[in-house]
Parts: structure tokens; sequence; C-alpha cells
């Protein structure tokens, strides 16, 4: 089985979602509905300080709004940008012992240019974690 890896993104001044970070949990929600994850690590911090939440809590109270078990969910909080959300969910992929992780983000998230986008550091990143194999997912929107 796999980890769900959903990337966050900066929060509203209010503590709610943004339509980028919405629109990741709707993607999310289809595809743990098709993979069955063991697991989905929710990654990002509190990157606005206006916020008084991480996006990875705001992501989770979303989530489990639309139904999904709050049971798998694993909160990553430290997360300031795209690398760290690698480094520190695949730490919790290794920890919790699963071999394939499945990065859920959306498609500009995927396919910007600057700063590195998010496959091009995902690509960086597994070299540190061997044991994992990774594939991404998202839709076009």
């Amino acid at each position: 089985m796999a980890a769900l890896i959903v990337l966050g993104n900066r929060l509203n001044d209010d503590g709610s979602l943004s339509d980028k970070g919405e629109k990741r949990c709707e993607i999310a929600f289809k595809a743990a509905k098709f993979f069955q994850p063991q697991a989905i690590i929710l990654t990002g911090g509190a990157t606005n300080p206006s916020a008084k939440n991480s996006e990875a809590y705001a992501m989770y109270l979303r989530l489990t709004e639309l139904g999904l078990d709050p049971e798998i969910f694993f909160l990553e909080e430290k997360a300031t940008d795209t690398t760290e959300n690698a480094r520190y969910a695949l730490e919790i992929v290794k920890e919790i012992g699963i071999s394939e992780a499945v990065v859920i983000s959306s498609i500009e998230h995927f396919g910007r240019t600057e700063p590195k986008n998010a496959i091009a550091v995902f690509r960086d990143v597994i070299k540190e974690f061997p044991s994992i194999h990774l594939c991404m997912y998202t839709e076009e929107y």
C-alpha cells in the first residue's frame, strides 16, 4: 500500500485554504478513493503569519470534512517550502515503514519553472530515501 503526500499552499489571512490549497484537497480526496492509501501525509507549516494554523492542519480539517478517516492522517507542520515538504514528508513515510509514496499537488505546482517545480524537488530529495518508490498525481484545472 501507498502513502499519499499532499503538498500545502500558503493559507489566506483568515486561516482558510487558498484556491490552490482547496484544489489540492479535491485532488487528494479523489486520489484517496482511488489509491486507498495506508496513510495520508499533509505537509505545510504556518507560512502565513496572519493565519493562526498550519497549511497541513487546514487541509486536515477540509479532508476530514469531506469524509476521509482522521485516523490515517499524519500532519507535517514544519515545512516552509517545497524542498522541506519533500524531505519532512518522506521522513514520515520512511518512519511508518511504507515503500511507495504518491505526491499530490496541483498541475501548476508540478509544471512551474521558478522556483523549482515539485517534480524536480522530489527527484532531488528522493535520492536520500532509496527504499521509497515515488509517483506524482494531479489533475488539470
